[in-house]
């Protein structure tokens, strides 16, 4: 069972209507959102450093995104785990960024 956790991610503004997250180009204060947006906020967690008290920071990235992923539900649009994507040659890492950019 989870008492507390520390989560690292960031804040993004998340479109319902279209299902999509805002790209950081557009014109929008993500500290700024009301209620009256057509936009909400979503805290998109990439990392988890502490867990119940006990700080993960010595263990490897793959072993704290499984860790992750058994901390919460995502809830779409307000909460959600970034998706990881492995990689071990330069092609693999640079089809990835290009990836990513799309």
């Amino acid at each position: 069972r989870i008492q507390n956790c520390i989560l690292d991610g960031e804040m993004m503004a998340y479109n319902p209507e279209t299902q999509t997250f805002m790209q950081k180009g557009n014109r929008f204060d993500i500290k700024r959102m009301v209620e009256d947006s057509d936009l909400q906020t979503c805290f998109c967690v990439f990392d988890v450093l502490m867990v119940n008290d006990q700080k993960l920071g010595h263990e490897v990235l793959s072993k704290r995104y499984e860790i992750l992923s058994n901390i919460f539900t995502p809830v779409t649009g307000r909460i959600h785990v970034v998706h990881k994507k492995g990689a071990r040659t330069r092609k693999e890492v640079i089809d990835a960024l290009n990836e990513a950019i799309d």
